[in-house]
């Protein structure tokens, strides 16, 4: 009781800190003001700013910045300025009153060297959906520590947006607000209130995309009407010099960091790096860019994209990200790449990345991969009796009930495309007592493994997305539903919701001896469940996995597939060893099967519709 007290007793001498930290008010007719364009005149009963205006004389690092914004609806951009280092240096976030309740009806992104990046920076963290009101005033405010910041609007508890990786980091500097100067938008009743007492979530430290490419040379801009579009620069007499420069930890090179533009036309700037390649090869990259690259590999033009800004349509927003594919001619050695890179206005910067980059630990060896007369694959078994293996094929884009099984030999050849047919979306599946049993969307399929044929449906009532399967060495059938955050139970012939509390997404199980372990994927967990005593034990975390497949390896430890590209090997002490990481590939890792008496992992790829088998040898056998 006294330990709840002085709880209690803490975090009201927290918020009573917050809320009597300096609130610092400050009218617009205030000298406090640089009014950069615009003026101050009174609006809907209140004196209000049209146009931009910076707080002079301030220093803002962590706390709140509130401001009343009135818009009408018209296609504008109006917001916030934070932190701003210098009039081309600073954070930026606004509002887009033309596309409220759209996904980017809300954006930030940071301003380097004067040029706002938004084509850059896109998706969680950077955009979001509101609703926006038009033609009245509305509350806005921004709370910001550290590298981190969150708005609400209104008078919603929630936030409106989460900023979890401000890109200028830790800084400090001016506050302004940024509106046009035709009436579509004003502000009213502007404060700031600096204080370090703002509590957030901590957040895990960004690492650097697999395979991106991360070092490179970049020269002087240069006016678009200055260089020849068509020819590598050493072949034109353009005196370039050059700066060493590194990507952020998005894999992004944001040329705005490090050099401004040229003047107000069209600017160019080349981007040069060395690739090394053990052999004469075609070699597959992934690229993304703004707003338009020629690309050179060693002097010669293999590549010209275009992506400006409402250019392939009307709708077009031109953002950057890893989208487009290209494969490279390389020779055996080092290989000089070399991009074009044209910038308008929206964000100048590049992506680029070995999509061919894997990571495997010394005992794993690939063997074969297939991707022919297979359809979406998303789980592997392994039938021991008869010496194959079965694939589930989840064919997304085939009608729902026409979806397959196949029969594939150890070799990695389909034997038969269609061995069982007329299933809805397979997922995960079980042999036992010689039967194989299939999860689907509404059912549990049992197969008569001689002929293929279907011989009974054990049929859910209330599922969402049944997903894995396990049954016990004394026929108990449990069934994830990452759905709906349970684990069924087969009880008399009827799914009962058996494991409801404290599980969030389960998908991937295992049986292990009296223990059902499975992969909470809400929180990146490998848990486990004495079937026994009910006995719950976290055994890992696994930043950033969606645990697909479970199995048991000879040497006592569990592999682990996460669908985004990697297999672990971890330890019941909770000890995670990395064997293959294949996101640079995009190859996601599901429901995999493991063949202890083969030193065979055979893993399913959905999204680059595969199926690759590795020799996984086991120190000091």
């Amino acid at each position: 009781m006294k330990q709840s007290v002085l709880i209690i007793f803490i975090v009201t001498i927290i918020m009573q800190n917050l809320n009597y930290a300096q609130r610092n008010i400050i009218p617009f007719d205030s000298e406090q003001w640089q009014i950069d364009q615009g003026e101050i005149l009174d609006y809907m009963g209140r004196k209000a700013l049209k146009g931009s205006a910076t707080l002079k004389d301030i220093t803002f690092e962590n706390g709140v910045i509130e401001v009343d914004i009135c818009m009408d609806g018209t296609r504008t951009f109006a917001g916030i300025n934070f932190r701003m280092q210098s009039p081309a240096n600073f954070e930026h976030f606004y509002l887009r009153p033309h596309k409220s309740k759209q996904v980017d009806a809300l954006q930030y992104t940071p301003v380097f060297n004067g040029i706002a990046g938004w084509q850059l920076y896109n998706g969680n963290g950077f955009t979001n959906t509101a609703e926006l009101p038009h033609n009245e005033w509305f509350h806005v405010r921004m709370e910001i520590k550290d590298s981190q910041a969150r708005v609400f609007l209104g008078n919603a508890s929630t936030p409106a947006m989460e900023m979890k990786h401000l890109i200028h980091g830790k800084s400090k500097g001016a506050i302004g607000l940024y509106g046009p100067t035709n009436g579509a938008v004003y502000f009213s009743n502007f404060s700031y209130t600096s204080t370090d007492d703002l509590v957030f979530e901590p957040v895990k430290e960004q690492e650097i995309p697999e395979g991106i490419i991360e070092n490179w040379e970049l020269s002087q801009p240069l006016s678009f009407y200055k260089v020849d579009l068509e020819k590598h620069p050493a072949d034109q007499d353009l005196e370039l010099t050059w700066q060493n420069v590194q990507c952020d930890k998005r894999g992004l090179v944001d040329i705005g960091r490090f050099t401004s533009r040229s003047g107000p036309e069209p600017d160019v700037i080349y981007a040069r790096t060395t690739f090394i390649s053990d052999k004469d090869e075609m070699h597959k990259f992934k690229i993304g860019y703004s707003d338009a690259v020629l690309l050179f590999v060693n002097g010669q033009p293999v590549y010209n994209g275009q992506s400006y800004f409402r250019q392939r349509d009307p709708g077009f927003q031109g953002i950057a990200g890893l989208f487009d594919a290209i494969y490279l001619p390389l020779q055996k050695g080092e290989n000089e790449i070399m991009l074009q890179v044209i910038e308008s206005f929206g964000g100048w910067g590049f992506y680029f990345q070995d999509a061919e980059f894997v990571i495997k630990d010394n005992s794993i060896t690939q063997v074969w991969q297939f991707s022919k007369d297979i359809n979406i694959p998303e789980s592997v078994v392994y039938d021991r009796k008869r010496d194959v293996l079965y694939v589930s094929n989840y064919g997304s884009y085939s009608p729902p009930g026409q979806q397959t099984i196949s029969k594939v030999s150890l070799e990695g050849k389909v034997l038969q495309y269609d061995w069982v047919k007329n299933l809805q979306k397979p997922t995960g599946m079980q042999i036992y007592n010689d039967k194989l049993y299939v999860v689907d969307r509404s059912s549990v399929s049992v197969v008569n493994i001689e002929d293929g044929s279907i011989e009974n449906k054990l049929v859910f009532s209330d599922a969402k997305f049944p997903n894995d399967i396990v049954i016990t060495d004394i026929g108990d059938m449990y069934v994830s539903d990452n759905d709906k955050h349970v684990i069924f139970k087969l009880v008399k012939g009827q799914f009962e919701e058996w494991l409801t509390d404290d599980i969030n997404r389960p998908n991937g199980m295992f049986i292990d001896g009296n223990k059902l372990i499975w992969g909470n994927n809400g929180t990146c967990e490998l848990r486990s469940i004495d079937l026994t005593t009910g006995q719950r034990t976290t055994i890992a975390k696994i930043e950033d996995a969606l645990i697909d497949g479970i199995k048991l390896s000879k040497d006592g430890n569990f592999i682990v597939s996460d669908y985004h590209g990697r297999i672990f090997s971890v330890t019941h002490e909770g000890e995670i060893k990395l064997l293959i990481n294949s996101k640079g590939q995009d190859l996601k890792q599901a429901d995999f099967e493991y063949i202890p008496e083969k030193n065979l992992i055979v893993v399913p790829s959905l999204t680059s519709n595969t199926v690759t088998a590795y020799k996984y040898e086991i120190a000091g056998e």
